[in-house]
């Protein structure tokens, strides 16, 4: 009977420490949610000023970078990239070109 009771009790404790390990589990995803959507609103709310915005496209662009954990080669291709659309859209651009 001893040796049942010790059982139970070990069964009982291993239970406690299983349901307290699902708890943290479900706080931690609860948190990581929480955050996320936080996180979603805020990428979301920048995209939208970003579109509407032409204008405050070099501004917006560092947290859109930091938000997305761009690397420093891809904000550097991304760099690229703008300047030379700027260079091909440009009076001057298309100056140089017809020209050519």
């Amino acid at each position: 009977e001893a040796e049942a009771e010790a059982s139970r009790a070990e069964r009982a404790a291993v239970e406690a420490r299983a349901s307290q390990a699902r708890r943290e589990a479900d706080a931690a995803v609860a948190q990581e949610s929480g955050g996320w959507r936080e996180e979603r609103a805020y990428v979301r709310t920048l995209m939208i000023r970003y579109m509407e915005l032409e204008s405050e496209h070099e501004a917006l662009f560092p947290a859109i970078a930091t938000v997305l954990h761009l690397t420093r080669d891809e904000v550097a291709r991304i760099r690229a990239a703008q300047e030379a659309h700027a260079s091909a859209t440009s009076v001057w651009g298309r100056t140089v070109r017809v020209g050519s």
